[in-house]
């Protein structure tokens, strides 16, 4: 791959682990090469406490909730989950330079990317989308 090479897709989508493929994608588009050895990095070093908080006192208060949420036969409108994932949102947050994003859609080096996240329990998705004003569908 050439050193000063752009991104070359005008739309970039992913979902799940896939989301962070495509934010780092849209993220670099000035300068694919970077993107890519951000990403192989990323994905050669991670690891689960990255992800989640794998401390016993922070997964027992994950497990016991759950249980007391099914137990209950509410529907929550807070989100439940046995392990936390705000480690998550700080290697998210230091790995992906969201600003960015809509830069490279103002210079015209993107025309849009979009996001999908799935519920696990409910099996939903939701999709974000941010791109240029005039995208035909």
């Amino acid at each position: 791959m050439p050193k000063p090479a752009r991104n070359p897709f005008h739309v970039i989508a992913g979902t799940s682990a896939g989301a962070l493929n495509a934010a780092s994608l849209a993220t670099h588009a000035h300068h694919l090469r970077t993107a890519v050895r951000i990403l192989e990095n990323i994905w050669k070093n991670i690891s689960s406490d990255m992800v989640y908080d794998l401390h016993s006192a922070n997964l027992l208060a994950g497990a016991s909730g759950l249980v007391v949420n099914m137990l209950s036969g509410k529907n929550s409108d807070n989100a439940v989950a046995l392990l936390n994932n705000a480690p998550l949102a700080d290697l998210l947050a230091r790995v992906i330079k969201f600003d960015r994003i809509q830069h490279n859609i103002d210079i015209g080096l993107l025309d849009a990317l979009s996001i999908t996240a799935s519920a696990y329990g409910s099996g939903e998705s939701v999709s974000f989308y941010q791109g240029i004003k005039n995208i035909e569908n």
